[in-house]
């Protein structure tokens, strides 16, 4: 059929999983020789298959449940004969490493949010002090001795980081009645911006995922927000777009400036409460996760990406956990 594939497969031995929800697996991607964020699961019976594709690998463990629902209008369930993990020309990256544990099927709800529980991951949170004086002018002189947010190989979503000079980034925060703050800093040996508008995740950028209701960023919701700036663009400016409110946001919705350097860019930003659909006000807290995505011009190495704190909800795909921005006091 002219497509190239390879995968691995488990013999069931017409295991019957009629009494069951959901097949649980878990699996990461390898750090060290880097992996495909997609790949495809297929179920067998003894006379057809149906699968069904995953676009989140990550660096880090989840936890996956695929709903045997959908699957019984088309195999029988009483005698399944394999669990195949297909590797086809849909992958990210044709080489690298992928791991899988801990393959099961669950039946009952109690069971399931038992195993959401141990596939929770620690809390990352960072804390904006209150603003004295930010001047939104891409120098960060007035930046220092602010805490941040570091993202090196340990944060890799997907693709490959051979070290920190090749890829890696340091995010701040502070606020003040109008506008949260945030300046960052990427190590990036070579700064890619060609792309425009909606387009500017094809290149080089950084991206803001925020959760105003820290209840589970719903991906695409108008309720939540993916912010993207690239340091630069086809007329030498910088650039900004926020997808799930489709547009490019307006000058009283965010301020910012951005400059390329010798080791990469830097970004720095304003962003309205209003435009946030957030009041501010001490100890609030909400889900905010800083990421950077970087290509190669050469294309020695894979699209990668970091992500602070991007946890996919194993029942809930379309929904993810982030890590805790709180907001300081006086």
């Amino acid at each position: 059929h002219g497509q190239a594939f390879n995968g691995v497969y488990m013999i069931l031995n017409k295991l019957d999983v009629s009494a069951h929800k959901y097949l649980v697996f878990s699996a990461r991607g390898d750090t060290d020789s880097g992996f495909s964020r997609k790949f495809k699961l297929e179920l067998k019976d003894q006379e057809r298959s149906q699968s069904i594709s995953f676009d989140r690998l990550t660096a880090k463990w989840q936890k996956f449940y695929v709903a045997l629902d959908p699957f019984s209008t088309a195999l029988n369930l009483k005698e399944l004969k394999e669990i195949i993990f297909v590797f086809d020309r849909a992958m990210t990256r044709s080489s690298g490493a992928m791991y899988i544990d801990d393959v099961y099927f669950a039946k009952s709800k109690a069971q399931e949010q038992e195993l959401v529980s141990l596939g929770s991951e620690a809390e990352a949170a960072v804390t904006a002090p209150r603003a004295k004086s930010v001047i939104v002018d891409g120098n960060l002189s007035d930046w220092s001795g602010i805490p941040g947010v570091s993202l090196g190989p340990k944060n890799l979503e997907f693709g490959l980081v051979r070290n920190r000079r090749d890829l890696s980034a340091q995010f701040k925060f502070q606020w003040d009645e109008r506008y949260l703050f945030f300046a960052a800093e990427v190590r990036d040996n070579d700064v890619i911006c060609t792309y425009s508008g909606r387009d500017i995740h094809r290149d080089d950028l950084i991206e803001l995922f925020i959760d105003p209701q820290n209840d589970g960023l719903v991906w695409s919701s108008t309720a939540d927000y993916q912010i993207g700036f690239a340091p630069t663009g086809p007329g030498q400016r910088p650039q900004v777009w926020a997808w799930f409110q489709g547009r490019e946001p307006f000058l009283q919705d965010i301020i910012y400036n951005a400059k390329v350097t010798k080791s990469g860019y830097v970004v720095e930003a304003a962003i309205s409460w209003e435009f946030l659909n957030l009041k501010p006000e001490d100890n609030r807290t909400f889900g905010i996760s800083p990421a950077v995505h970087d290509v190669d011009r050469k294309k020695q190495k894979a699209e990668t990406k970091l992500n602070w704190q991007f946890i996919q909800n194993p029942v809930d795909p379309q929904r993810h956990t982030l890590g805790i921005l709180k907001l300081g006091e006086k």
